[in-house]
């Protein structure tokens, strides 16, 4: 027997389709099992250990940034160098240097108020001189306290 069917008075359609909701689903599941191990990967940094570097020998060339962003020679309380200044001063310390049989290398201090920038001017300027004034620095060291940051002898 054929049902009747009355018109403008059909109820209505209860019934959802599940079959486009359990693709969307799967696909959705599929996504996120893929970039799930993605989003925690790390990356490996090998930081340097501060017991390998470089001793300082007494006769060094150093230059220490001040709170203010000022280079000195030698110590906080040596006299404040210009970058022109800093040519002539370089020159005759790494020739010294040199002539002890020393690396030809440049030790910064930074006092723990100094700015991050105000070593990377130092820096720059020292990379600068090497390039354009032909002062031949093999290295540029920073020098930490070995006070504040212990070496690990385990490293």
């Amino acid at each position: 027997m054929k049902p009747r069917r009355r018109r403008g008075l059909e109820p209505a359609f209860s019934q959802i389709n599940v079959t486009p909701l359990v693709d969307v689903m799967l696909v959705l599941l599929i996504v996120f099992m893929i970039t799930a191990p993605l989003m925690s990967t790390t990356s490996v940094v090998e930081i340097p250990s501060s017991g390998d570097g470089e001793k300082m020998d007494a006769g060094a060339p150093e230059l220490f940034v001040d709170t203010n962003g000022e280079w000195r020679q030698g110590s906080n309380k040596g006299r404040r160098l210009e970058a022109k200044e800093l040519v002539d001063w370089l020159n005759v310390r790494l020739d010294s240097a040199e002539n002890r049989g020393e690396p030809r290398v440049v030790f910064i201090h930074g006092d723990k108020g100094a700015s991050h920038g105000a070593l990377l001017d130092l820096i720059k300027t020292l990379r600068k001189i090497k390039r354009e004034e032909g002062v031949d620095i093999k290295s540029i060291s920073l020098v930490i306290d070995e006070r504040e940051f212990p070496v690990d002898a385990k490293q």
